[in-house]
């Protein structure tokens, strides 16, 4: 089952959006911006059953914790506790 990212354009009152807290100008906002992420979910989308099963998770998501482990030289013990820390890693793999 393909996981998607929740499409949720209504802002609420007391909520604040990350994309909102954060500069616009740094290096990982504008690459996550210039990223067509459509691509990577049409390539990956046929490796997914229509069936129901387990939940997956995002491609967006997959994709950019792969890129930003290679572009950060993370090693898979270390990107957790990146991802956690850093508000551009959780924005650049989709998170709102």
């Amino acid at each position: 089952m393909l996981g998607k990212l929740p499409v949720d354009d209504h802002r609420e009152l007391f909520r604040t959006r990350l994309a909102d807290l954060l500069n616009p100008q740094h290096e990982l906002a504008l690459l996550a911006t210039a990223i067509d992420w459509s691509y990577f979910e049409n390539e990956f989308k046929g490796l997914y059953s229509d069936k129901p099963s387990r939940p997956s998770m995002p491609i967006r998501l997959i994709v950019g914790v792969l890129m930003l482990k290679y572009l950060y030289n993370l090693g898979d013990e270390k990107i957790p506790f990146a991802w956690e820390s850093n508000p551009y890693f959780q924005y650049f793999g989709g998170a709102e």
